[in-house]
């Protein structure tokens, strides 16, 4: 939205940038500015849509007015699919009293260039939703940065403006909570990220979380960024369905979808499995052998021996696997877990003590 006076036959704006989307119509309006008397002009706009340094190639000149006028023009535009990304060169000419060309140099009139930078359409995704969330909805979604509490969203909720930052590779712990008008119910959680930003939440990986089974309360997971995955932002879908397991795309009876938006960056990733213990105030635990084959035992400091601990078990994808709980009544204990019945692979080991959550991977070697 540039105004401007006499710039004696031509100005270099290319400091001044929109983007534009490949594919979708863009709306413009040209005004002319006239010393005295007006006079008939010719508008034309040019874009160097494959970026070779000319305004010359097939479908170059994306407006061609056709006629002339004495006023102000409006149009519009689209950029073809075929265009490269980035920023390259537009070129508005105004002529008097007949059609321009692209580099030509005439007795009356102005041109002005800019930069507009060439985009990939932005996904649309499918519709999720619960028909009916009056009885039970998403109250709560802790990740990251991302804390973020509501009642009755009417089973569906747009969140993409909050976001967090996930590092690619990382395990990551998430925490869920259901709110309920009455009575409380079973409910199945899930989490998609459309990692490869293809618009769907289909691909191998992208069910990022998966609770494996029914909860009436809060749960808390591990969720799992795949290594190799791009950098940059991803829509997030947060799913929960009474009673049953659901898909990325369904519309269901009872429940609520929130969308919300992860950042993937980049980061230094652990080399070898940790195997000191986690020390917090209240909890710390360490996992031996590890690797291991079939048995693992975890030695707990806890300060508060009198507790319900409970164990949990996620594969790489997020999937909840195994859950213990046992009561710890010393200060220390040590306790043997079975993993015979799981393939071999990458684990996330997950102790919850009362709000206190501490992690670890453990490695199956098959």
């Amino acid at each position: 939205n540039n105004s401007t006076g006499n710039n004696g036959g031509y100005a270099d704006f290319t400091s001044i940038s929109t983007d534009l989307e490949k594919g979708a119509s863009t709306s413009f309006t040209l005004t002319p500015g006239l010393s005295g008397s007006t006079y008939n002009e010719y508008w034309k706009i040019w874009i160097d849509l494959n970026q070779d340094m000319d305004f010359a190639d097939a479908g170059e000149l994306v407006y061609d007015q056709g006629t002339m006028s004495s006023s102000a023009v409006s149009g519009s535009f689209t950029v073809p699919t075929s265009a490269l990304n980035g920023a390259t060169r537009m070129r508005v000419t105004m002529k008097y009293n007949s059609a321009p060309s692209e580099c030509e140099t005439f007795s009356y009139g102005e041109v002005e260039d800019y930069t507009v930078n060439i985009t990939d359409p932005a996904p649309t995704y499918c519709g999720s939703q619960g028909n009916d969330a009056s009885y039970e909805w998403i109250a709560r979604v802790v990740l990251g940065s991302i804390d973020e509490s509501s009642g009755n969203d009417g089973g569906y909720v747009d969140r993409t403006s909050i976001s967090t930052n996930l590092t690619v590779g990382s395990s990551n712990t998430v925490t869920l909570y259901p709110g309920f008008s009455g009575s409380t119910y079973n409910e199945y959680w899930k989490i998609y990220i459309d990692f490869n930003g293809d618009g769907d939440f289909t691909d191998a990986g992208e069910t990022a979380f998966d609770a494996g089974g029914l909860y009436s309360s809060g749960i808390t997971g591990t969720l799992t960024v795949p290594a190799g995955v791009s950098t940059g932002t991803k829509r997030m879908r947060v799913s929960m369905k009474y009673n049953s397991a659901q898909s990325s795309c369904e519309s269901f009876s009872y429940g609520e979808v929130e969308d919300y938006t992860v950042n993937i960056v980049s980061g230094k990733q652990l080399s070898s499995i940790e195997t000191e213990p986690v020390v917090s105030q209240n909890l710390a635990f360490r996992i031996y052998p590890n690797p291991t084959r079939n048995f693992a035992t975890i030695d707990f400091e806890i300060e508060d021996p009198n507790s319900e601990t409970t164990i949990r078990v996620f594969d790489i994808h997020g999937k909840l696997q195994m859950i213990e709980t046992i009561d710890i009544i010393s200060s220390s204990l040590k306790h043997t877990m079975s993993f015979g019945n799981l393939p071999g692979g990458v684990y996330s080991i997950m102790i919850q003590n009362g709000t206190t959550i501490r992690t670890k991977k453990l490695v199956l070697a098959r």
